[in-house]
């Protein structure tokens, strides 16, 4: 067995609960790991080696961790910031694994990313790019109504609006621009259709794994809320994206790894709204891996490290699955949580965040816990998703009168 001094040192940009199968599968390959983030508290602090507090939005201070702490390879969390660290520690200190911090920034932020797509001729929404020092309705240009605002650098539905007129502009981009650490954001074209992610696994500039789920939303239109495999999406349509990633891959000559994008499908064709190169959050990865058997996690781990996946292999869905963060449709201190029955017979595995006296302050972004679910047919799993926050009961404390 292998000791502390023995082990590979590597330093995990991250520690939330979304991150813990990462570092999980970090510590199951035999690596020292150190963790950084700027929450002490996180979940994954708790399972590595060492912990470091830093920001990871700051790429210069993580590159000044990974130097003092000795790391051999870095690995990012489920954070766009954190991959684009890992990619600034890894080009400056020799590391294998990551992107160019020149493709990781454009593939992350996502002005920059849409005049990649446009340049290219990817499908991707109509966009433009809005500083702070202009002024939005005169750089909107030709672009058709309704539009929706977002802010480059955030992901998870922070800061972003949709806009049907004029008179709704400013106030959505003063919103973006308050979230943001940018000193710009982007207002591009709404497209109308079902939500979906293409999340596949790169090696050697090819995919050789991939799987497409159907996105579901609660009362926040813009932050994924849960999501269920099979897609239900013809195989034309998924042909088409792949299409799409496998240009991606070529244009951008990506590393090995995971590559994740969101897209909306209107009238047959898809439209690609986010890309990123780490891991998605609220615990995809398991979520992955309970639908098709592929240790997305361990693949992860040693794609960041270059020491490349052994035994990737295609992994096709197999039987019915969602995944759902249980999320409130209002503030307030939690009593209790329940499944209606019908519901509760398909859970097969939950992790709570919640207990009795926890308070719900932001019902938009705050989750309670992650649940698991898997269903008998593809018919109980499409009605049962649409119905799931009406079957999923919260109950909170009463204020008195």
């Amino acid at each position: 067995m292998s000791t502390a001094s023995e082990k590979k040192r590597l330093l995990m940009v991250g520690g939330s609960f979304a991150d813990v199968p990462i570092i999980e599968a970090a510590l199951d390959l035999g690596f020292y790991v150190i963790s950084t983030g700027n929450q002490p508290s996180h979940p994954g602090h708790q399972l590595s080696h060492e912990y470091v507090q830093g920001d990871f939005s700051d790429p210069k201070a993580i590159l000044e961790i990974a130097r003092a702490v000795g790391a051999e390879f870095v690995c990012s969390g489920c954070n766009d910031f954190c991959a684009i660290a890992c990619s600034y520690v890894a080009e400056n200190l020799g590391l294998p694994g990551h992107d160019s911090v020149e493709v990781a920034t454009t593939l992350h932020h996502k002005d920059l990313f849409r005049k990649f797509a446009a340049a290219h001729n990817l499908s991707s929404p109509r966009s433009r790019t809005i500083f702070r020092s202009s002024q939005a309705e005169a750089e909107l240009g030709d672009l058709h109504f309704p539009l929706i605002v977002k802010p480059i650098d955030l992901s998870g539905g922070k800061g972003i609006a949709r806009v049907d007129s004029l008179s709704q502009l400013e106030h959505a981009v003063e919103s973006a621009f308050s979230r943001s650490k940018a000193d710009r954001i982007v207002v591009e074209e709404f497209r109308v259709g079902t939500h979906h992610a293409y999340s596949c696994f790169v090696r050697d500039g090819s995919v050789l794994f991939e799987f497409v789920d159907r996105e579901q939303y609660h009362r926040n239109p813009y932050m994924v809320a849960g999501t269920y495999a099979p897609s239900g999406l013809s195989s034309d349509v998924v042909c088409r994206v792949r299409r799409e990633a496998e240009a991606l891959i070529g244009l951008c000559r990506l590393s090995d790894g995971i590559l994740h994008i969101q897209f909306v499908v209107e009238d047959d064709i898809p439209y690609l709204i986010e890309v990123c190169r780490r891991p998605p959050g609220d615990l995809y990865l398991k979520f992955v891996q309970k639908a098709t058997g592929f240790d997305y996690a361990r693949a992860h781990v040693l794609a960041c490290t270059g020491i490349g996946v052994e035994s990737l292999r295609e992994a096709e869905v197999s039987g019915f699955h969602s995944r759902y963060c249980l999320m409130t449709d209002r503030a307030g201190e939690i009593v209790n949580v329940e499944f209606d029955p019908e519901l509760q017979v398909c859970v097969k595995e939950q992790m709570d965040f919640w207990s009795p006296g926890f308070q719900v302050e932001d019902w938009n972004t705050d989750k309670l816990g992650i649940v698991f679910l898997e269903f008998s047919s593809h018919d109980e799993m499409v009605t049962k998703s649409a119905a799931f926050y009406d079957l999923f009961k919260v109950e909170f404390l009463e204020e008195p009168c």
